[in-house]
């Protein structure tokens, strides 16, 4: 779960910098891209949530508003959100960031802190998500599971190729889709594929990469990195 810090150097595992994050207007849609509103510096709090057991991550980010960005922007949901995060590697110095595209599921956490200043929270959805809820799929599928599951994810969920690390093995199945949305069809497809004895998990990560990958599969990687949790600094 990123915090909005801005520093260069991070020591916590979950230390990020807030490069940008825009609001768009739905106006945005026809009128251009320049209907948004750049609100970095009004951020208290964004928090990513991933996890194999969820098909996308969920994005809140908590702002104080002294702009009156719904009301300008008229702000309800659906709207597009991009995120850019950074950080750079204590030891190597090398600048990590990534870019997020969301779309505004729900405004909540209303709070007037100030006569003219307002608190509130916005939870995020990835695109593909949003794209989710226009697609009904009646139609039938065969071949390998991992393939049939790149295949609505290209097709129907609109997801860019260079975000998707879908593993196209997975075992066979042949059927007919029962009108269902897509997302609830790679969960109905990904029921049944295994490798080694070993399930299948649709997920996406912080940085936006969508995966579809077994268990015994991540269990052979190398480790990525080793954090202590230490909640204090000790000097000697």
């Amino acid at each position: 779960m990123p915090n909005t810090s801005n520093f260069e150097n991070s020591f916590k595992a979950n230390g990020y910098g807030l490069e940008t994050l825009k609001i768009f207007s739905n106006l945005a849609e026809t009128d251009g891209p320049e209907q948004h509103i750049e609100v970095r510096n009004q951020v208290l709090e964004i928090k990513i949530t991933e996890s194999l057991f969820r098909k996308h991550i969920e994005v809140e980010f908590t702002i104080a508003d002294a702009l009156s960005i719904l009301e300008s922007l008229k702000i309800s949901t659906g709207e597009k959100v991009e995120i850019n995060l950074f950080r750079k590697d204590v030891e190597t110095k090398e600048r990590k960031e990534f870019l997020l595209n969301l779309r505004i599921a729900e405004i909540k956490n209303f709070s007037r802190i100030k006569p003219s200043v307002t608190n509130m929270t916005f939870r995020c959805v990835s695109e593909f998500v949003y794209n989710n809820q226009f697609r009904t799929l009646v139609r039938p599928f065969e071949g390998a599971i991992g393939k049939n599951i790149k295949d609505i994810c290209t097709s129907d969920l609109k997801i860019d190729a260079k975000l998707l690390d879908i593993d196209e093995a997975g075992g066979l199945a042949t059927g007919i889709y029962p009108r269902m949305k897509p997302l609830s069809c790679i969960e109905w497809l990904a029921r049944n594929a295994f490798l080694d004895k070993t399930p299948y998990f649709f997920f996406e990560t912080a940085s936006g990469d969508v995966k579809f990958e077994a268990l015994s599969t991540m269990m052979d990687k190398e480790v990525y990195d080793t954090y202590k949790y230490e909640p204090f600094f000790w000097y000697i």
